[in-house]
């Protein structure tokens, strides 16, 4: 239900969305203000030179500050299908474990194919000072898109990591 309101509220909020995010980075209040999203080459999956699937890389990086390479930030990474558009499209990334069925079932939806690139939440990276952290299993996250206005986007976040990283709110991000 709480996506679904989200997503509402993206579609509806227009050139006046302006929120931050807030929550917790390594168990610290964290207010980021600046965020992109970078488009990644597509990766692959391929047996003996052929390639079997594709999938679309995205990183969205949430910081303080805009520095090029920040000392506090947020950064998730995920997969989705190649030619789907962002814009109003929303990831629900359930908290399973790496290796389960589980999150195979999640990360690998595509059936009948030798070899896939997983999709979804691949990794989230954390920076904090001279404190660093990543996950690749364990997060929780949902993440939705509003429609596109030039080379911004209006972006619902909802994380939670399991060593006292949350972040919660809606903003808009900058395509770079």
């Amino acid at each position: 239900m709480r996506m679904a309101l989200g997503v509402v509220f993206l579609l509806v909020a227009g050139n006046v969305f302006a929120d931050r995010p807030t929550g917790l980075l390594f168990g610290k209040p964290f207010t980021p203000n600046h965020f992109t999203i970078k488009v990644m080459p597509q990766a692959t999956a391929s047996i003996g030179g052929k390639i079997t699937d594709r999938a679309q890389g995205y990183i969205l990086n949430m910081q303080v500050g805009d520095d090029f390479i920040p000392e506090t930030s947020i950064e998730i990474w995920w997969n989705a299908e190649v030619g789907k558009p962002l814009a109003g499209s929303a990831i629900n990334w359930k908290p399973t474990a790496f290796g389960t069925e589980a999150h195979s079932k999640q990360a690998f939806p595509i059936k009948g194919k030798p070899a896939t690139v997983g999709r979804g939440i691949t990794s989230v990276f954390l920076a904090s000072g001279r404190k660093h952290d990543s996950f690749s299993d364990r997060i929780e996250c949902q993440l939705s898109f509003g429609e596109k206005k030039g080379t911004r986007i209006p972006v619902c976040v909802n994380l939670v990591l399991p060593n006292a990283t949350r972040l919660s709110g809606q903003f808009w991000a900058t395509f770079e």
